[in-house]
Order: structure tokens, then sequence, then C-alpha cells
């Protein structure tokens, strides 16, 4: 029932609205692991699907391969994603490791770290009032967000138990399309 309850109030229909994660294109993490992603403007891809992780999330290691399977299905029409890093570890792990991890989960595409938590908070996420930081925000051209889904999973799956979890991800895949048809 909880996550029926966050499907319904956390799915973003595909149109740009305001909110606090509307300055995430400016908020972009200082360390990349590889090139660079710009995330709007003349060198940004049409579309920017975003999703942040952590090593020890059991909802990213579900999560980050759905990424990287609608990088794999729309990259060629213009999809560009971001795999941002963040820790809870005292210490964060080295960029190699970081990016073997990533690797290991089915995810080849561009990866940041976040180290310093500046993109969650320009995100909304991990304040206070909102402790999940696995989420995932699509971005358009001009870096306005057109999606958000605040986790903690989005993938498919055959079983009932995460039926929240495949609708959330088809919604997703149908807003990706949409942004990269405009």
């Amino acid at each position: 029932m909880l996550r029926a309850g966050l499907l319904v109030l956390a799915l973003v229909a595909c149109r740009s609205e305001p909110r606090r994660s509307d300055d995430l294109a400016s908020a972009m993490p200082k360390h990349w692991i590889g090139p660079k992603v710009e995330v709007r403007g003349p060198n940004a891809a049409k579309a920017t699907l975003i999703r942040f992780w952590t090593d020890r999330c059991p909802h990213c290691r579900v999560s980050l391969p759905a990424i990287a399977a609608l990088r794999d299905e729309f990259h060629e029409q213009g999809l560009e994603t971001i795999a941002i890093y963040h820790t809870r570890r005292p210490r964060p792990p080295q960029a190699a490791e970081i990016e073997a991890i990533a690797h290991g989960l089915g995810y080849d595409g561009p990866i940041a770290a976040d180290l310093d938590w500046a993109t969650l908070s320009a995100a909304g996420l991990g304040d206070r009032t909102r402790k999940m930081t696995s989420a995932t925000f699509l971005l358009d051209h001009d870096g306005k967000v057109r999606f958000m889904h605040p986790g903690p999973e989005i993938h498919l799956s055959s079983d009932p138990e995460h039926l929240v979890c495949e609708q959330a991800f088809g919604r997703l895949r149908s807003c990706v399309q949409a942004v990269l048809d405009e």
C-alpha cells in the first residue's frame, strides 16, 4: 500500500513544473568518472535521465540496470543517462571502485560522484524531511525536470510485489519517448 501511495503522490506528468529540483541542472556534481555530461545548452542531449544511487542500497541495485536498459533503447534517439553516485560511508570509495560497481550492475554510461551531497540537496533529497536518496529524474534539453520518481525502486519485474515499480518504469519510458519526440 505504501508503494502505491508513493506512486500516486510522486509520479509527475511529462511536463515542466516548478519545484525545488528545477535547480538540478545547475547543480551537477563536480566529480566525474569519465567525460562530463552537459544537461542543458547547445551540447546537451535531447533528454537526460539521472539516477541517484549508492553501492550499499538494494533499491539502487535493481534500478540502475533499468536505467541502463533505457539508455540502450533510446541513446541513438538523443537520450543521455547519468548515474550520480553518493555515499553514506565515512570514507568514499575511489573512482575506479565506483565505476566497477556500476559496471557490475550493468550500467556503462556516464557516472558522476556527488560526494558532498550538493546535487542531492538541489534535487530536494537527503534532507531531514526526505531521507530517501535513490531517486530518478528526467530532464529535457533545457534542463527542466520533466519526470521525477522518488524511489526507492523503478524497474521491470514480473513479481506482483513489484507491480508499482514496473508501472513507474513504464511511465518513465513513456515520458522519455515523449520528450525525445518533441
